[in-house]
């Protein structure tokens, strides 16, 4: 199946009903099936109608490769270029280049360009990104990152440097730690030091993983001599799926962890997640006090349907409503009616902070496309991959990506499926 449409809607309390906001409708191309526009319309109250808003036209290779995505703005009248980006593909599907332009009136103005180079198995081993000198009309360094791997290909380190007018600068560092299941057990961060020219660090999380959960630890170095602690999240896990996160945050005055946060989640037969609760500490009552609550429905092919947004309110002592979201699906003609199975594809680490990890093992040469979507249904990333027949492991990179809740979904000829993702903070 394939996403056809979306809907928002808000909660008005006067009067009380649900007021359309938005929707976004998708098209394809009826050849191989690729989504090639998604059309955004608002809701004017008042008239009680929808109006465009904007949209968003895909272009591709012969290929099947994402080569361009074109903004447009609705003025009233007609659709109107915003910006676009170009991307420049290796023969794997991996995206080489990217480059942001903005339209200026009468042409495309370039303000934003980054390239990426790939280790063997289609990780982003360098990324580099550049200004537009509009002096020089030409592109300028701005910044780097350098990734590492380990032999299993798990995101091992990286490092950041940026440009300063004649040669690269270090800025700041992390290394990662795995156990051999390929869990993270330790993430350290260090800035550069100009003074004395060496690696000062800056911040670390360790990570316990048992049968029946995890507990991680994020300490900040005090600058001087010693870690000190910051937050701590305990994860409980139930055959094999995680249903309750709680945060902790470090009381230097008391010297103990106070809780202030907790997420529990409850699932159906086929571990969808369908509710998920927020709850907040009072420390005054020494009690946790209900926040949030987030109910999800899904098809018979597990593709998420519907979700509502509910807030807490003391007054009632109830949930009252927040927002809902809407979507609908086709039948996709150019995917086989069977689904990846747990044991062909997986996500690790999930919760995730900078990375995670898809593993898919494609039982034939295929181009698997990516989407995350979050919980408003805006796409938060999207990239083509083409894989040979094997066990593949694909980092996904969440620098920019806010923390909350996220649906990746993944597509090919052969299969589909959607898994939730969880940024961490």
């Amino acid at each position: 199946m394939r996403l056809k449409g979306s809907r928002f809607d808000y909660w008005s309390t006067i009067p009380p009903e649900w007021i359309y906001f938005d929707s976004t409708i998708c098209l394809y191309d009826s050849q191989n099936g690729l989504h090639t526009q998604s059309l955004s319309k608002g809701y004017d109250a008042i008239s009680a109608s929808w109006f465009n808003s904007t949209r968003e036209n895909r272009s591709y290779t012969v290929q099947g490769f994402l080569s361009q995505l074109l903004y447009e703005t609705w003025t009233g009248t007609a659709f109107e270029n915003s910006n676009k980006n170009n991307y420049t593909n290796d023969c794997y599907g991996n995206i080489t280049e990217d480059i942001a332009s903005g339209w200026n009136l009468t042409f495309w103005e370039p303000y934003f360009r980054n390239t990426n180079t790939y280790t063997s198995f289609h990780a982003v081993e360098e990324y580099v990104d550049y200004y537009w000198d509009s002096g020089t009309s030409s592109w300028a360094s701005n910044s780097k990152m350098l990734y590492s791997y380990t032999p299993s290909e798990w995101l091992s380190g990286g490092l950041s440097q940026y440009w300063n007018v004649s040669d690269w600068e270090n800025n700041q560092k992390f290394e990662i730690m795995h156990n051999a299941n390929g869990d993270e057990v330790s993430y350290r961060s260090y800035y550069w030091d100009t003074f004395s020219s060496d690696w000062m660090p800056s911040y670390r999380d360790t990570t316990i993983f048992t049968a029946t959960g995890s507990e991680n630890t994020t300490y900040f170095w005090d600058g001087i001599s010693s870690w000190e602690p910051s937050i701590r999240t305990i994860a409980t896990i139930n055959s094999g799926i995680v249903s309750e996160y709680v945060y902790h945050y470090w009381d230097n005055i008391s010297s103990v962890w106070i809780p202030y946060q907790k997420y529990m989640f409850t699932y159906d037969v086929n571990d969808n997640r369908i509710v998920e609760e927020m709850q907040v500490w009072n420390t005054l009552n020494t009690i946790w006090k209900n926040s949030n609550r987030t109910t999800i429905q899904y098809n018979n092919n597990n593709y998420q349907i519907f979700y509502i947004n509910e807030l807490w309110d003391d007054v009632t002592t109830s949930y009252t409503n927040e927002n809902q979201h809407y979507f609908w699906y086709e039948d996709d003609p150019f995917i086989s009616v069977h689904e990846w199975t747990d044991v062909s594809i997986g996500l690790y680490p999930n919760p995730a902070k900078d990375y995670t990890v898809l593993s898919v093992h494609s039982q034939n040469d295929e181009i698997l496309h990516l989407h995350i979507y979050d919980m408003s249904g805006q796409i938060a990333y999207q990239q083509e991959f083409s894989l040979s027949a094997g066990q593949h492991q694909i980092p996904i990179y969440m620098f920019g990506m806010k923390p909350g809740y996220y649906i990746i979904s993944i597509r090919s000829k052969y299969g589909a499926k959607n898994l939730p993702l969880l940024c961490s903070e």
